[in-house]
């Protein structure tokens, strides 16, 4: 058996698997998208597979009526397995900021469609077109059936970078929104920044200004079916805020009490903030930050290891993610400085673990959950620590903000040791937060005048997105 049967058949069998054991209306959902891509591969006997998910979807419900709709929509698409009509195809998978958010399950889908697709339209060498396929079907299988990409050597996304590189921008090729994000999730994948960078800003698709009509214009296609209500939804008022206007989005909250939590409001309502990251920038800004209403600080467990001269002495608020404030209660002595704050904020899976400790309970809530597509404004990726804590206290009209040790990741040799157990950082995780979509946010809220900055990150606002990813580049040395 040839690996590209191997692979067939293991997708075929991974499958069938998984509709004999009864899944749900989401994993159905998952499915049915799959199965659309899977089908590409030519494997035998799809036409089981695609009865074997009709038969599960014997209820009523308008979940299931949908997905009945999508088989049939799929078969009727794939009738002819004509390759000319993948990249249209491809181009009408429903792509969120989201799904690349958490590199799902159909990011490895559109590769490995997309990979297929490239192979067969502009590829001439029989071994070429072979090892692309083979390559992108490991991606896919390692990422279905373990959740990661660990399992695919990084030399194999490499050269699946390199032949896309080859075919977009060796001839220049003008591809879609939806190709270009995922390509460029593949160059971070496989480490590499340069070309992810000839394809963030291929044929000028990137956001390339901070100009909010340009924004607009770039983002007008996404917010009309994300928000169901363009242009008085969350993207719009969010995009006001890089004109410096934070009326509409304070508004939206108001209106939305789900979203709106009084207590903090408190806190931060025409008070002066500073926002402190974990970069030593060498500048004594401690007794600056520590002149501010409320200091927000990142997974704090106290100032232990920190420089309080540059770092300040005091924390009020701290943002926390599950991973690391499961790590910090494993230690007792970390609970008397948590004890310590007024309130902190946490993601979903982190609130529900914290809420009934005595370190947070009755000082914590549920941050704006940003990495929903509702809920962000990114042209690709989500926020990272420093944007997400911007997009949720901009809803309670502080008077100030000033954000002080941090620089967006252009060095990360100087990240304290005491902010994060391994600090280390993998441009993979840009795949998650693309480094140019937070470079933009910030920047608009800077020239805004929406938020302040002390002179290290200043001097990293005034880049373009083109200079900025050329510091990445020289940073992180890939």
């Amino acid at each position: 058996m040839t690996k590209s049967c191997y692979i067939e058949q293991r997708l075929l069998n991974a499958t069938v698997y998984s509709l004999n054991n009864k899944p749900s209306i989401g994993l159905l959902n998952k499915y049915s998208h799959a199965l659309l891509l899977k089908s590409l591969l030519n494997a035998q006997h799809y036409d089981e597979m695609f009865h074997a998910l009709w038969l599960q979807l014997d209820d009523e419900s308008d979940a299931a009526s949908s997905e009945r709709e999508n088989i049939i929509c799929y078969k009727e698409s794939l009738a002819s397995n004509q390759f000319d009509a993948i990249i249209e195809v491809v181009s009408c998978l429903p792509l969120t900021a989201t799904d690349y958010l958490k590199c799902n399950y159909l990011f490895a889908n559109a590769l490995l469609a997309l990979s297929i697709a490239y192979a067969e339209l502009y590829s001439e060498n029989p071994g070429e077109r072979s090892s692309i396929v083979s390559y992108a079907g490991e991606a896919f299988l390692a990422h279905h059936l373990d959740g990661n990409f660990s399992d695919v050597p990084k030399k194999k996304l490499m050269a699946l970078s390199s032949f896309f590189e080859k075919i977009v921008v060796g001839k220049n090729k003008l591809i879609s929104k939806n190709e270009q994000l995922i390509l460029c999730s593949l160059a971070l994948m496989a480490d590499k920044l340069e070309l992810y960078k000839k394809f963030r800003f291929h044929k000028s698709l990137a956001l390339k200004s901070i100009d909010a009509s340009k924004i607009s214009k770039e983002f007008d296609d996404e917010i009309a079916p994300v928000t169901g209500e363009s242009p008085s939804g969350f993207m719009a008022a969010a995009l006001k805020l890089y004109e410096g206007n934070t009326v509409p989005y304070r508004n939206y909250f108001k209106r939305k009490p789900r979203y709106y939590d009084p207590q903090y409001a408190e806190i931060i309502n025409e008070k002066t903030v500073a926002i402190v990251g974990p970069v030593d920038t060498l500048q004594d800004n401690g007794e600056e930050i520590d002149q501010f209403d409320v200091v927000i600080r990142f997974n704090y467990k106290g100032l232990d290891g920190f420089n309080t001269a540059r770092f300040g002495s005091r924390a009020d608020v701290s943002y926390y993610i599950t991973a690391d404030v499961k790590q910090i209660l494993k230690y007792t002595h970390n609970s008397t400085s948590i004890e310590t704050l007024k309130y902190s904020l946490h993601s979903g899976g982190a609130y529900n673990y914290v809420k009934e400790r005595r370190e947070f309970k009755g000082r914590c809530a549920r941050r704006l959950p940003v990495q929903k597509p509702q809920f962000n404004p990114f042209y690709h990726g989500s926020a990272n620590a420093i944007q997400k804590t911007l997009l949720d206290i901009l809803r309670y009209n502080p008077s100030r903000i000033k954000i002080f040790n941090a620089n967006l990741w252009v060095d990360n040799n100087r990240v304290n040791k005491n902010y994060r157990e391994k600090p280390n950082f993998s441009t993979a995780g840009f795949v998650y937060h693309d480094p140019v979509s937070n470079f933009c946010f910030t920047k608009g809220l800077f020239l805004a005048s929406l938020i302040e900055a002390d002179d290290e990150l200043g001097k990293v606002l005034s880049l373009s997105p083109t200079e900025y990813v050329d510091k990445l580049i020289e940073a992180h040395n890939v």
